[in-house]
């Protein structure tokens, strides 16, 4: 899927690595939901993989995860690059 910065999309968090998540990222496994693309993670384990930040942060108390933790994910809304210039 080609996605660009501030697409919003659905999908399910599905974390690959669930060894060092936070508990309240743990409650979300699983879950389906609304999430923006935030920015291209440049460096570190996630590097090349979108970031998705929640819109629901009452259901995902989470500030992002990469977009490798999703799974099912369908694009809602795609934003066009004129809309920003």
């Amino acid at each position: 899927m080609d996605l660009q910065h501030l697409d919003h999309v659905e999908a399910i968090y599905d974390p690959l690595i669930r060894d060092d998540l936070a508990p309240r990222a743990r409650e979300s496994i699983g879950e389906k939901g609304e999430f923006c693309v935030a920015w291209l993670v440049e460096e570190g384990r996630y590097k090349g993989n979108w970031a998705l930040s929640p819109m629901e942060f009452e259901r995902f108390r989470f500030g992002w995860a990469p977009l490798c933790d999703f799974r099912d994910v369908t694009l809602l809304a795609a934003v066009s690059r004129e809309e920003w210039e």
